[in-house]
């Protein structure tokens, strides 16, 4: 119990900062092991500590993410900004 407890908590320092291959290469690796999970619902943590769980309710979407705040490609022409800007991908 305490090993995995453990695991759980350097998983949870390392993804902190998660970047899309990280995500990707994780994702892959569940699939491979367990095929059956390509059919699974998917579900996110709503804060850290993992108090509650909800599942994902969009699509991922790529946008400007700046100090906890998100702005999605789909209102950049809105906002003057350009695709380019795009620094993070949103999955919920």
């Amino acid at each position: 119990m305490i090993v995995k407890l453990i695991d759980i908590f350097i998983h949870r320092i390392i993804l902190k900062n998660m970047k899309l291959k990280e995500l990707l290469d994780r994702l892959n690796s569940i699939t491979k092991e367990n095929p059956q999970a390509l059919d699974m619902l998917v579900v996110a943590s709503t804060d850290e500590e993992g108090n509650s769980f909800s599942p994902l309710l969009y699509s991922p979407s790529l946008g400007v993410y700046d100090n906890g705040d998100f702005v999605s490609e789909k209102d950049f022409e809105i906002l003057g900004m350009k695709k380019s800007a795009s620094n993070a991908l949103c999955i919920n």
